[in-house]
């Protein structure tokens, strides 16, 4: 009776898991751009606008980025890195 208790749990947790929220698509990204730079007193179609939504997409970009470096980071083996040669290197 336990182990049929601890397999449902763990099941559920799996499946918990694997739910994601669905990702944005473009349109939905560069509408939520757009609403960001209005919303900061931008108007449309001005180059302070258009600035504005080129830095907004060049900092998700360097998020983006930092999270994978976060990520590989966190695979190394070391300080260092992984070592490839004798130990005492």
């Amino acid at each position: 009776m336990v182990r049929t208790g601890f397999g449902l749990i763990a099941a559920a947790c799996l499946v918990a898991g694997c739910a994601t929220a669905p990702a944005e698509t473009p349109e939905q990204a560069q509408a939520r751009r757009a609403a960001d730079c209005t919303t900061a007193g931008f108007t449309a179609d001005s180059d302070p606008y258009r600035l504005c939504l080129m830095i907004q997409q060049q900092n998700e970009r360097l998020a983006t980025m930092e999270n994978r470096l976060r990520f590989l980071e966190g695979q190394s083996f070391g300080p260092m890195g992984p070592s490839w040669g004798p130990w005492w290197y």
